[in-house]
């Protein structure tokens, strides 16, 4: 399958905007536990620079500036309003000298913007592809020490691509958002990682820690629904959807 087109990536930016900056007062509990999963791995070390592929508005490198504040960060974003409301956002918290958005690509990302780098992360971004072996490339032709991400996968050898027609948007204007929620293979993911020089590789389901309700208008958004061992499902509009945390290092 091709790449996303580039105008998809930035209509996506577009319909997702109250989504990208809703981080930067309250992170998500997946961002938090994102972090965790990093620090257990022992991968935030002072003097890095991290870059973030498909970085929206920058809320989640603006959390882990705060959290980390010896870390250098970069964000990856093709949206060109959120980049210029997130370098804003760095700019009036005092955190420019060490986080940064810059307009491009994930698919080809220019190494002479985003200079040497240590670890790459993704939030969030990898659902929003069709072809994951192109992201991967572009992952490993930056060759940073490691790689990690959290999104929708499965653990066996299964891809899913779907495709969400939400018709909330009809109710206030006639028309309606398509967009992909895409679950891939964590083995699959695996084999590529190990075929382009990264051995290691953990994955982690995300069991998130608190209620989510339901929204009472019937269209997407995450609420959970408690099991009686006591961990939570957490669906969307009609799906279950299945959050990892995975890491790949040399």
């Amino acid at each position: 399958m091709s790449p996303l087109p580039r105008a998809t990536f930035d209509e996506l930016g577009q319909k997702n905007w109250n989504y990208a900056i809703r981080q930067f007062e309250t992170p998500s509990r997946s961002t938090v536990f994102f972090c965790d999963f990093l620090e257990e791995r022992q991968l935030m070390k002072p003097g890095d620079h991290l870059v973030d592929f498909g970085a929206g508005a920058g809320a989640v490198i603006h959390y882990m500036a705060r959290r980390y504040p010896e870390i250098r960060f970069t964000g990856l974003e093709l949206n060109r309003e959120m980049v210029d409301y997130g370098n804003k956002r760095f700019r009036d918290d005092h955190l420019d000298d060490r986080c940064r958005l810059i307009q491009g690509d994930c698919y080809y990302p220019d190494k002479g913007l985003l200079g040497d780098l240590d670890g790459i992360i993704s939030i969030h971004t990898i659902m929003f592809l069709n072809d994951i072996e192109a992201f991967i490339n572009a992952v490993a032709s930056l060759q940073p020490k490691w790689f990690a991400t959290n999104s929708l996968f499965y653990d066996g050898m299964v891809d899913a691509f779907v495709e969400i027609h939400d018709y909330m948007d009809a109710l206030k204007s006639g028309g309606h958002t398509i967009r992909p929620y895409n679950f891939f293979s964590i083995p699959r993911i695996r084999e590529s990682f190990e075929r382009r020089g990264y051995p290691v590789f953990q994955s982690m389901p995300f069991e998130i820690d608190i209620d989510l309700p339901k929204r009472n208008d019937g269209g997407m958004g995450t609420y959970t629904e408690k099991l009686e061992n006591g961990k939570r499902l957490q669906i969307s509009g009609p799906l279950i959807v299945s959050w990892y945390f995975l890491y790949a290092s040399k």
